[in-house]
């Protein structure tokens, strides 16, 4: 659980905050907000991996390999102020596969 690791200062702020304000202002039904939270920790989950598993993780590598781009979880607000980066070329995770298939030449010496 180390990828919802946050300085306790932070965690209020970011975390809790914005959490406790909209169930107070929206009053959403709590198999909403359990649906709502359940999707943030795997979201958070997935972009530490290192594993392309959706779109926003390229973007957070990118976050944490600068920290001065890709702020937030959809990047419509990066779009907005120009701190929106995409990578020039594909991570190594997107490679992962490609590089697993052997190639006609693996293949051939294989059988020789």
């Amino acid at each position: 659980m180390a990828a919802a690791y946050a300085h306790p200062i932070e965690h209020v702020i970011s975390n809790v905050a914005p959490a406790a304000v909209a169930t107070l202002i929206l009053r959403p039904h709590i198999l909403t907000f359990n649906l709502y939270s359940t999707m943030g920790l795997l979201i958070t989950l997935s972009d530490h991996s290192g594993y392309e598993f959706i779109d926003t993780s390229a973007a957070h590598d990118i976050h944490h390999k600068t920290f001065t781009s890709n702020f937030g979880v959809s990047g419509t607000f990066d779009k907005i102020h120009g701190t929106r980066v995409y990578w020039k070329h594909p991570p190594a995770s997107q490679h992962l596969l490609q590089q697993q298939q052997p190639t006609k030449k693996d293949l051939d010496a294989r059988l020789d």
